[in-house]
Parts: structure tokens; C-alpha cells; sequence
């Protein structure tokens, strides 16, 4: 099931000689998939409710304002726990279990 994870990736004529583990792209991939998916949930939460209470009617340019600011928050909240969420120390920590294993 997780044999996928073991396959690494090298970028064909690029500087870059590292090797990514699938394991760490798979992460990344969901890391902004989830972002994505929340953004737009609370967006369509906020957008009911406007609509709901009369602020403008559905098909209004508000709501891709309202869209597009939650987008831009949630860019900034995915941005500043990056950091966190993808440590030096977590990533060498990774790389340090997958050479022992292998």
C-alpha cells in the first residue's frame, strides 16, 4: 500500500541534485490541498451567509471579492506555518530514518 512513498524524484536538467523522497512531496501536495479545500469551504460559509441576510444577491461580484479575500488569507495563514510544518529539523529527521532503513 505505502510502497509509493519509498520512490524518489530527481529533477531532469535542473542545479538541483537532491533527491526528493516521495514521501516529503506527497506531504507537501496535501498540505495544499488542504489549504485549498478549507479557503474555499469558509468561503462559501461566509458567501451563504451574505446572501441569506440580503448583503447581495447570488452571482454578485461580491462574492468573488469575498472569495479572493479569504484566498489571500488563507495564502498568508499556509505561508506563515510552512515554516513550522516543514522544519529543517523534521526534513533531516526524515532523511536520517530513510537512509537507515534502506
Amino acid at each position: 500500500m505505502w510502497v509509493l512513498l519509498d520512490i524518489s524524484i530527481t529533477l531532469p536538467n535542473s542545479p538541483i541534485t537532491e533527491v526528493i523522497p516521495m514521501k516529503k512531496i506527497f506531504f507537501g501536495i496535501s498540505y495544499a490541498t488542504a489549504w485549498i479545500i478549507a479557503s474555499l469551504g469558509l468561503g462559501m460559509i461566509i458567501n451563504i451567509g451574505l446572501i441569506r441576510s440580503g448583503a447581495y444577491v447570488s452571482g454578485d461580484s461580491a462574492e468573488t471579492i469575498v472569495f479572493c479575500l479569504v484566498g489571500l488569507l488563507a495564502l498568508g495563514g499556509a505561508y506563515s506555518l510552512y515554516g513550522e510544518v516543514f522544519s529543517k529539523e523534521s526534513l533531516e529527521e526524515d532523511s536520517k530514518t530513510d537512509s537507515i532503513s534502506d
